[in-house]
């Protein structure tokens, strides 16, 4: 049990460290911002030396939720002595910056603080939306899409499963606003696993995580399928417009991947930071990302870590966190957020809270 002084000096790091991540998100209005989250790691280790010389070292905290994210660092860490990459090393970074907080602190178990992140969230993005907009004389798109998006999801699965049904309505307003579409398919998803906790439940943990496997294979196989253009006559009847134009450029970028198959499939990988020379080659350096975190572990980390990841993703499912890795695979399909440490410091600490809260919110 924590003393009063020590549940305060918790609550200011965790504050600290939040607003850390949300000057992050103010690209657009502060100049730079974007690069301020990469100094969580000096905040993080300074708070943790500072606790030990006043306490004594504490604990080292290795949830299941964080293991995927660590295996994924180590194991980009030791390629890069055999496929050395500026871009490979700024990934496993970035990676690293998203989880560090959660290897050295316990998360609050404070409904109160949840809710106060989430109204200076929507705050601020209302203030980057006004600036943004009015500065740059953007559009809609311009003006309100953002990663913002795939935060505001993770508050609505987190708001929904507490039973607030008023804040999770305010957050999906937020997700529709911010213009990510595979966001929402994400909350959509997400809500129907708690709404089938029941069912859920006589169906066992080991059960749905052979699921989450099959999920998994079914999905790198619709890429594949996309790719090679199987689904085009259907996108065309359906939706009135051509593959490429319903994934936004992604399709032309699969396909240049999955036409060279047999050279790119590896087993240990091809090493973190190769994808970005070869989207830059297929996109003819209008875009680098693979736009596809399955695809990104497929190719970049190989069969291991690809196996490795979603093996031990998979073992962080509960009944709690399910919707929320639901969620992160649904991002993990189409967009690269495994390198956007501000979004994955919120995932991580909705998982921790979902697990911890979920009895007392």
């Amino acid at each position: 049990m924590l003393t009063k002084g020590e549940r305060s000096a918790h609550y200011l790091v965790w504050l600290i460290l939040f607003s850390v991540i949300y000057i992050s998100f103010l690209e657009g209005v502060i100049p730079g911002a974007r690069y301020v989250k990469y100094t969580l790691p000096v905040f993080v280790v300074f708070f943790w030396v500072f606790n030990g010389a006043m306490h004594g070292l504490g604990n080292i905290y290795l949830g299941r939720a964080v293991i995927p994210f660590v295996i994924v660092v180590i194991y980009g860490a030791v390629q890069q002595f055999f496929y050395p990459s500026i871009e490979g090393m700024k990934d496993i970074f970035f990676i690293f910056v998203g989880f560090i907080p959660f290897l050295f602190f316990d998360i609050l178990n404070d409904r109160k603080f949840f809710d106060r992140l989430f109204y200076v969230f929507a705050l601020l993005y209302c203030l980057k939306m006004a600036v943004v907009g009015q500065v740059n004389g953007e559009g809609i798109v311009g003006a309100y899409e953002g990663t913002e998006s795939f935060v505001f999801g993770i508050f609505a699965i987190c708001y929904f499963q507490f039973g607030s049904f008023r804040h999770f309505s305010v957050a999906c307003f937020f997700v529709l606003l911010s213009l990510k579409r595979i966001a929402f398919l994400g909350v959509l998803f997400g809500v129907l696993s708690i709404v089938a906790v029941p069912i859920l439940m006589r169906v066992g943990l080991l059960r749905i995580r052979i699921g989450f496997f099959l999920i998994l294979v079914v999905s790198v196989i619709f890429l594949f399928g996309l790719s090679l253009g199987y689904f085009d006559e259907y996108f065309g009847r359906y939706f009135g417009v051509s593959s490429n134009q319903l994934t936004m450029g992604r399709f032309n970028i699969y396909s240049y991947v999955f036409g060279d198959f047999e050279r790119l499939i590896s087993f240990w990988g091809l090493g973190f930071g190769w994808s970005y020379e070869l989207v830059s080659a297929a996109t003819l350096g209008a875009d680098k990302n693979l736009h596809s975190d399955i695809l990104k572990i497929f190719f970049e980390g190989g069969l291991v870590l690809f196996l490795l990841f979603f093996y031990f993703l998979s073992r962080s499912i509960n009944y709690s966190s399910l919707p929320l890795v639901l969620y992160l695979f649904c991002l993990f399909l189409t967009d690269n957020v495994l390198v956007y440490p501000q979004v994955m410091f919120f995932w991580l600490y909705a998982v921790f809270i979902s697990n911890k809260c979920r009895s007392t919110f």
